[in-house]
């Protein structure tokens, strides 16, 4: 007897289902980068966490230990841009 389970919509249009995680990731950095993501707000900043959710992924799926240079890449990125915010927070 089979319990009743809402389940979470995972489907995927047919060019992301033929992408490997790692590309998809990627394309969702790229597009937090450029201020035009398709699932969160444009406001959201850059970070590990918005990237996997970006891509429609769980955050804990970007790990590490799965995507070094990826989450190397992302941290760098963070990094680098932190001035940005400070700044804008002092110009309002």
């Amino acid at each position: 007897k089979l319990k009743n389970v809402a389940w979470r919509d995972t489907s995927m249009s047919s060019v992301e289902a033929k992408q490997t995680a790692e590309q998809r990731f990627r394309a969702a950095f790229d597009r937090l980068k450029q201020g035009s993501p398709e699932v969160l707000a444009r406001t959201a900043a850059v970070s590990q966490n918005n990237v996997a959710k970006e891509a429609n992924c769980d955050p804990s799926a970007l790990r590490k230990s799965r995507f070094p240079s990826l989450v190397a890449e992302i941290q760098h990125y963070v990094e680098m841009h932190k001035v940005d915010v400070t700044v804008r927070i002092w110009l309002i």
